[in-house]
């Protein structure tokens, strides 16, 4: 599994840098983008989280494996600190972990090294708590990729259920006994809204447009949102990789019907919005990217 660490303090980032493959254990890699003081304190806002992101994609365009297992993040935060703009740019990608960063931090010396030094062991043991969470979404996404509502599309689907049983989701996940289970929860939320439909022309979930998304089975298409131009950019790909952290099966999409042909105004994955006609349907991926 990815894991992306943020606010790590810059005077302490050449330590986290050395210690960084012992904080989740075998199997999982782990990376970091510092984080430079404000009046004393180490902030993080949506800039750090653009970063991140950036370095994750980097990450994963050098070698796939890197999202095979999921992707998660940690924080490291002051107790006062609202990271509500940090969380956004990740939304829905991948679930937010917070680690508390003491204040003042000491940065020099001994008691520096010390003082870090526990905030690492801070976040070796909340980190499988990440991991568990996450092997949940993946779980999902994998195993039933075909007829999952969380991997539907929140921009496009249009729906009243979808974005608030997603955005609760991915706080639950972190402070639930049993992941699995919240997932779940959640699933039968979107569905007791939008009920999934297994065959038919209907195939699929209906949303509040009368709009069908049906998933694709076998019949995936690349990604295109990676290719540059078009305003694509890193938040593109990440939300195209991920979902909650669990990661989307390559050129997963659902192919979208309103009979007889399906057109109106759409969002893409970067918010701009235009008219697209389907011939006759369209497809629209997780990450909302919308293909004719």
């Amino acid at each position: 599994m990815l894991i992306g660490v943020a606010g790590v303090p810059t005077p302490h980032f050449n330590t986290f840098q050395k210690q960084s493959g012992k904080l989740a254990g075998s199997g999982h890699s782990v990376f970091g983008v510092p984080s430079k003081p404000e009046n004393g304190a180490w902030k993080t806002g949506a800039s750090t989280a653009r970063t991140l992101i950036d370095r994750a994609i980097a990450l994963i365009n050098a070698d796939n494996r890197n999202a095979a297992e999921g992707f998660g993040v940690i924080c490291l935060a002051h107790e006062w600190d609202d990271l509500d703009a940090f969380e956004s740019e990740l939304f829905p990608a991948a679930l937010v972990l917070r680690v508390k960063l003491p204040f003042p931090l000491v940065i020099d010396g001994e008691a520096g090294r010390v003082a870090f030094n526990t905030v690492l062991g801070t976040i070796g043991k909340e980190v499988p708590t990440l991991i568990r969470a996450t092997r949940a979404m993946r779980s999902e996404v994998e195993a039933r990729r075909n007829r999952s509502p969380v991997l539907l599309p929140v921009g496009n689907f249009k729906s009243d259920a979808l974005r608030p049983s997603i955005e609760g989701l991915s706080k639950a996940l972190l402070q639930a006994g049993n992941p699995a289970e919240k997932v779940q929860t959640a699933c039968r939320e979107i569905e007791a809204r939008h009920p999934f439909k297994p065959k038919g022309s209907d195939k699929g979930f209906r949303d509040d447009a009368d709009v069908i998304f049906r998933s694709p089975g076998r019949d995936l298409h690349g990604r295109l949102w990676e290719k540059p131009g078009e305003g694509h950019d890193a938040r593109c790909a990440l939300n195209g990789w991920f979902r909650l952290g669990g990661p989307i099966a390559s050129g997963f999409h659902f192919d979208c019907t309103r009979p007889p042909r399906l057109e109106g105004r759409f969002c893409n994955c970067h918010g701009a919005e235009g008219e697209f006609v389907g011939k006759p349907h369209l497809n629209i991926a997780p990450n909302d990217y919308v293909r004719i």
